[in-house]
């Protein structure tokens, strides 16, 4: 074999890198001082510093790559690696499998689906822990720390948030502190706001509800939908005798068996009285049912409250009675 040696290899001229049409081996260790220009073909050998790379194709050990080099690999183990700048991640991302200590801030666009792999929602959160007693399945709160929930800041309230799903009496729950909080202090919890598995609401605190106010009277303006409230007040008097209200939206909203009520206030002492009640156009087969057994007169004066039970008995749009009641207010 024979051996060559030179300091330096040009091409015919002199003035250019000389052509290896059938490729180059390199025994030995090529380094970023012993080494510069382009080598075109494949090189076997090692490498042990690379410090400037257009393209790697193939490489055992390559360290140091600079410039914008576009790399395939199959597998990337890193030992305490650190990424600096812009990490773009395509296509599908299926295992994360460590722990993520720290994340400034996140942004998705798409869904995110905790425990569901195809999430339906923007952010869907299931089956997390077991479900064998009292555990939550989904989780708000801030301003406490978990254990032992203590405050971590001054002059804060806590506030929680949460599903609860025992078997038999899972609920909806809100809580508070109530209190503002000095931190390292445990928290005390009030519940505010529960919505049993069966449907029923409970308020802890004092219920408020906005009514509809209508710039008009009733004559002119008959239909009120549920969805605007079922408190109506009228600021303009009606001068008919007898008059018409229509209940909208009450048919689709409520079940078989369900209940809702409206208070109705006519001002300012017209001489029009509620004679008739529709929901959703339809006159209830179950007729309309006044307190004493008589149709109500109009006051003199002031303000004539009404107020009627819708009780929904069956399926169809005209399967309600509705129980009715007037008082006049001087």
């Amino acid at each position: 074999m024979s051996i060559l040696r030179a300091d330096s290899i040009r091409d015919r001229a002199g003035t250019g890198a000389p052509d290896f049409p059938n490729g180059a081996t390199v025994t030995g260790v090529v380094t970023a001082t012993s080494f510069s220009g382009n080598i075109t073909g494949n090189v076997t050998g090692n490498a042990d510093t690379a410090t400037s790379a257009t393209s790697a194709t193939s490489a055992t050990n390559a360290q140091g790559l600079t410039g914008t080099p576009n790399i395939t690999v199959g597998t990337v183990t890193g030992t305490d690696a650190t990424f600096s700048g812009n990490l773009t991640v395509n296509g599908t991302t299926t295992t994360i499998d460590t722990a993520v200590t720290a994340v400034d801030s996140l942004a998705v666009d798409g869904s995110v689906g905790i425990g569901d792999t195809t999430p339906e929602n923007a952010l869907t959160i299931k089956n997390i822990g077991s479900f064998d007693g009292d555990a939550n399945s989904f989780y708000l709160g801030s301003n406490f720390t978990g254990t032992g929930q203590n405050f971590t800041g001054t002059g804060k309230h806590a506030q929680r948030f949460f599903f609860n799903n025992a078997s038999s009496n899972g609920y909806l729950r809100y809580e508070n502190t109530g209190v503002t909080g000095t931190a390292g202090n445990a928290i005390t919890w009030q519940e505010r706001l529960r919505i049993t598995s069966g449907g029923t609401a409970i308020f802890k605190g004092g219920l408020a509800e906005k009514y509809n106010s209508i710039s008009g009277n009733l004559a002119s303006n008959t239909n009120h939908s549920i969805f605007n409230g079922n408190v109506i007040a009228f600021a303009v008097g009606d001068t008919g005798t007898s008059l018409t209200i229509n209940f909208t939206d009450v048919h689709a909203t409520l079940s078989q068996y369900e209940f809702c009520s409206f208070t109705v206030i006519l001002t300012p002492g017209g001489a029009g009285k509620i004679t008739t009640v529709q929901i959703d156009g339809q006159s209830p087969a179950g007729g309309l049912k006044w307190s004493g057994a008589a149709a109500p007169t109009a006051g003199a004066s002031g303000y004539d409250v009404y107020t009627f039970a819708l009780q929904k008995y069956g399926t169809g749009a005209d399967n309600y009675v509705v129980y009715g009641a007037a008082t006049n207010y001087d």
